[in-house]
């Protein structure tokens, strides 16, 4: 899934951290995880996200790097 564009400068040595959620309602429009459109979905279900990360089934989150 693409991610909208935005910026960042780190220092050299800086961590990230990252939150994986399905919804980060009010910051954000609600995901009811059913197909409805968002503003007008009368019918949520739970969204349940994974991630893996042994050697068999990796994941990542790929950033870009500019100097």
């Amino acid at each position: 899934m693409p991610l909208w564009p935005a910026f960042h400068r780190f220092t050299a040595g800086h961590r990230v951290g990252i939150q994986v959620a399905p919804g980060a309602h009010p910051g954000y429009t609600r995901n009811p995880a059913t197909g409805e459109p968002a503003l007008t979905a009368t019918v949520t279900v739970r969204a349940d996200k994974e991630i893996s990360h042994d050697t068999a089934r990796p994941s990542r989150i790929a950033l870009p790097v500019r100097v």
